[in-house]
């Protein structure tokens, strides 16, 4: 199974849209692109996009939502990469779970707060059960709403 996600890298107004089709969960994708941010060897942009296997989409949005509301319904992580200072966010949106289209953010941090390379992936790990948890609840209320 997959696990798609974009990585969104800020541009001014607007955000350049990549593509990862699959292991974009946070304890992939999530651990490569910190790895990456916080390597002196991904010193351009399009070496974070080599290392973390991204494929370009040619395409931008006006906002991070708008990579799963309006461009790709079926990702499961939005990434968004803060160039200066250079930083990360996380967004969760509702697929594949039977619920309202929505975008919701998980997790944010400068480089230089990031997460030791020994910890990145409990870090991302508890990303991961963070998201499941709230989007559990979100799922029961929407439930308890259907049937009130």
């Amino acid at each position: 199974m997959t696990t798609r996600a974009m990585v969104l890298r800020e541009n001014g107004a607007s955000f350049e849209c990549y593509y990862r089709h699959c292991d974009g969960y946070p304890t992939g994708l999530g651990v490569q692109l910190i790895e990456a941010l916080r390597s002196p060897f991904c010193k351009t942009w399009q070496d974070i996009v080599k290392q973390c296997e991204l494929e370009p989409e040619n395409k931008s949005v006006k906002q991070p939502e708008d990579a799963f509301l309006k461009l790709q319904g079926d990702l499961e992580y939005i990434y968004v990469v803060i160039e200066r200072p250079r930083g990360l966010a996380i967004l969760r949106t509702s697929n594949p779970r039977d619920l309202p289209n929505f975008v919701f953010k998980i997790w944010f941090s400068y480089a230089k707060y990031f997460p030791a390379p020994s910890d990145a992936v409990k870090t991302m790990a508890n990303v991961e059960l963070t998201a499941y948890t709230i989007l559990k609840a979100l799922e029961a209320y929407h439930k308890a709403a259907k049937n009130q």
